[in-house]
């Protein structure tokens, strides 16, 4: 049997929000190779001061500025990497902490509410535009601001409405898409909610106001630099050739992003939300609390056909900047949440409902299998409601439901021969409802998990990340500062390192693609790279123009273009045209890849790269 209550659960979600954030941890690498950039501009207004990326957003419209203020005041007290290490534990244990709480207030069931905690830590569910992951893989804006919503809902459940204006406010400053889009669905479904629910006296009133007066601040605090200064002269067709069709299609297109097993597992989805919330589904839930819930699936399903239709129909470069698809990122939440809710409320059932209780746990990471064991649930439900008698079904429910366990299990399992995800997800299952249900209500097993997660987080410091290590081996080694990339990436590191040590400070680099590690690991300017991209409408233009130039042009998409056209079009770029690009550029140094052919001065070359001084002999 399930334990209904776990011992020192607040203890538990802790150091599972710990566990989580040691595991795969990143610094350094892909979104980082933007953020990082700009956050040593606003530390020192003198670094690099001839970078076009870096000036670009000092000169305009610069999400990150507010989200790079909270960094940066941890940072001066612990330093960057553990101030990027400190947050990113904070964003996993607010995830935590509001689905435990929110867990609670809906399903009124602790085994409820420690489950959606540790789901939300453990389990991916579909990119959809954006991260599968309800948790945090790595420290980013969106990151910060999503875990800062999640710990309004609660709030605002109860009420609190001055927290849960904070909180949105918050996430308004760190991510100006994320905290508005967001504070108004939820808001505007609060609103709804209203005439359904007790009066508000004259101080809820108040504290509604305040709340809101919070939020509307941040929001002209946050949106108003891009309204006086983004998209400045560029006229729609630019902008979609640009920033939707170029550079960011897998975050915007559905067409581009919405491949492989994403289309199927999105119906998946949808059908799952349908069989939890549904007034007769999975879920007993109180009036007010379903009507909230569906209202929110409902309208995230209206602005996704919304975000197709006014971004591949009818283009509207509103719609295109709002990346509405990100927004989703709540339906999964919940979705998240209703499954623990569906395994709390089941184990109070019979003895073949919990049963199923465990089955559902036990697919909960092969959550598409789920949806067949739910689907047989109801049909149980209905032959016991209408056909009481019926008990030969037995004999092929209960063969069919381990059956359809073992085989989620199996698909599981397949999933470790390409990602160690489904690892945290079992070391989660085993420290919480295994061990809580071998001693129901002890301390010991929070304990122990305290003592597994030390232990994790003193293996993981000894442990850095090389290139060569296994999937399970990589989310259980150590990317921890920018001095690791020397283990993870040596031939990128070490000729950074040269490039820092032996370059003038004022000199400007042409580099592959995708080596923008090279400002911040080089110190040293770039021409321009593929990952950083500004965000006004002219320099977006420059930025584009560059690329095309240093890089070769293509019709392709996203990093698809990177990929299949600019990569091999940098390793045989021709020694006149990187000279022409030098002299336009004002760059002297050239990083090219160790096996180009070339008669230009090499000052430095290893396995993977060699620098050319852009002179000819």
């Amino acid at each position: 049997m399930l334990a209904a209550k776990w011992a020192n659960s607040q203890l538990f979600i802790a150091f599972t929000a710990l566990f989580t954030t040691i595991w795969g941890y990143q610094f350094g690498l892909w979104d980082h190779q933007e953020h990082l950039s700009l956050l040593f501009r606003q530390l020192n207004p003198d670094f690099l001061p001839s970078d076009a990326f870096i000036n670009a957003n000092d000169s305009g419209f610069n999400p990150r500025i507010y989200s790079n203020y909270l960094t940066i005041l941890l940072t001066k007290l612990v330093g960057l990497p553990l101030a990027f290490f400190l947050l990113c534990f904070l964003c996993n244990w607010a995830i935590g902490r509001a689905a435990q709480q929110l867990g609670d207030l809906l399903f009124k069931n602790e085994l409820s509410a420690n489950l959606a905690a540790l789901f939300c830590l453990s389990i991916p569910t579909l990119g959809l535009g954006s991260v599968s992951e309800i948790h945090a893989v790595y420290l980013t804006p969106n990151s910060m601001a999503f875990a800062l919503v999640l710990l309004a809902l609660p709030q605002l459940w109860q009420q609190k409405f001055v927290q849960a204006g904070l909180f949105l406010a918050l996430a308004t400053l760190i991510h100006p898409l994320v905290g508005p889009e967001s504070t108004l669905l939820l808001g505007g479904l609060y609103a709804l909610s209203l005439p359904f629910r007790p009066r508000l006296n004259r101080k809820q009133w108040k504290a509604l106001a305040l709340g809101a007066g919070l939020f509307g601040l941040a929001a002209a605090l946050s949106l108003g630099p891009y309204f006086l200064s983004a998209q400045e002269h560029i006229s729609q067709e630019e902008f979609y050739n640009i920033y939707v069709h170029f550079r960011a299609p897998h975050h915007i297109l559905p067409s581009q992003f919405l491949l492989q097993e994403e289309p199927k597992n999105s119906y998946y989805l949808i059908g799952y939300l349908a069989l939890l919330y549904l007034p007769k589904g999975l879920l007993k839930l109180q009036k007010i609390d379903r009507f909230f819930v569906l209202g929110l699936i409902l309208s995230l399903l209206a602005l996704a056909y919304i975000g197709y239709y006014f971004v591949e129909v009818q283009p509207s470069k509103l719609m295109a900047t709002a990346q509405v698809y990100r927004i989703l990122y709540l339906g999964k939440f919940f979705f998240l949440l209703g499954l623990a809710g569906t395994i709390g409320q089941v184990r109070q059932g019979k003895q073949l409902e919990q049963v199923y209780a465990w089955a559902f746990l036990l697919n909960s990471f092969c959550w598409t299998n789920g949806l067949r064991i739910a689907l047989l649930f109801l049909l149980a439900r209905l032959r016991n409601r209408f056909f009481p008698h019926w008990r030969w079904t037995l004999a092929l429910e209960l063969p069919l439901l381990l059956a359809l366990t073992a085989y989620g299990l199996w698909q599981t399992y397949l999933t470790l021969d390409f990602s160690a995800e489904a690892y945290l997800w079992l070391i989660f299952i085993l420290f919480g409802p295994i061990f809580y249900s071998l001693a129901p209500k002890k301390k010991w097993p929070s304990y122990l998990f305290a003592a597994a997660s030390l232990s994790f987080l003193l293996f993981w410091s000894q442990t850095p990340r090389t290139p060569d290590m296994s999937p399970l081996q990589q989310d259980m080694s150590r990317l921890y500062s920018l001095s690791d990339q020397a283990y993870f990436q040596p031939a990128l590191y070490e000729v950074s390192q040269y490039i820092k040590k032996e370059t003038p400070k004022d000199s400007r680099f042409l580099v592959p693609p995708m080596q923008a590690e090279i400002r911040y690991l080089g110190q040293r300017a770039l021409v321009v790279d593929f990952k950083a991209f500004p965000f006004s409408g002219q320099t977006m233009k420059a930025w584009q123009e560059r690329i095309f130039e240093v890089y070769g042009w293509t019709d392709q998409r996203g990093f698809g273009a990177v990929n299949q056209v600019f990569e091999p079009y940098w390793k045989t770029r021709p020694d006149s045209m990187l000279l022409q690009l030098g002299k336009k550029y004002e760059a002297q140094y050239a990083l090219l890849y160790a096996e180009t052919e070339t008669q230009l001065p090499v000052v430095f070359k290893n396995q993977g790269f060699q620098l050319v001084f852009l002179k000819e002999d």
